[in-house]
């Protein structure tokens, strides 16, 4: 608890914060409280959760509301995020109305179902994710993660990722599947 009290204030100081990699660490819910009294996050460009397994909707709602609530962003001047990508893709969030996040890793956050993506798509945030990772989330439905993409018109196929146990699941011939299975990241398979 003493590592997401930290993240929470650290957040909480930092509102124009564009890159969150908080990969394989024990981070939770909590340290994602109170990010629309702080306007933390709305910036927020690139955001890697992968392997943090306390992860679940309740971060994403969060986010979500903190997305929302933000009216305008500011002139950002230090976008390098081509690292999340395999390409050399970049996001520049320079003086847009919304928030945009362009690169999403969730993987291994097995807490995490459709509600949360729901939560997430209805802000409309994800005009220009050029990047998701689902792998290892074995609670989301093809529907749902459908519902999501319709939300995500930026997104190739073949930069999405997500469990192989989603059966019917969109862009099933292009888009890639779970990139944790030849590894010792969280997979479904391995439960």
């Amino acid at each position: 608890m003493c590592f997401c009290l930290q993240l929470y204030q650290a957040l909480s100081l930092c509102p124009n914060l564009t890159v969150l990699d908080l990969s394989y660490t024990s981070t939770s819910d909590f340290a994602f409280t109170g990010l629309i009294r702080n306007h933390s996050a709305s910036k927020l460009e690139y955001l890697n959760l992968s392997g943090c397994g306390w992860i679940s909707d309740l971060t994403l709602e969060r986010l979500a509301k903190a997305f929302k609530s933000s009216a305008k962003t500011s002139t950002n001047t230090s976008s390098e995020i081509s690292k999340c990508f395999s390409s050399s893709s970049s996001c520049n969030n320079r003086n847009h109305e919304k928030p945009r996040l362009c690169c999403l890793r969730l993987s291994g956050c097995h807490l995490i179902t459709d509600k949360g993506l729901r939560a997430m798509g209805s802000v409309g945030v994800f005009y220009h994710l050029k990047f998701l990772d689902l792998s290892g989330i074995h609670n989301i439905t093809a529907a749902g993660l459908e519902t999501f993409l319709q939300m995500c018109p930026s997104l190739r196929p073949d930069m999405l990722f997500y469990c192989d146990n989603i059966t019917d699941g969109p862009y099933s011939t292009d888009a890639n599947g779970c990139q944790n299975i030849d590894s010792s990241k969280l997979c479904c398979r391995n439960f």
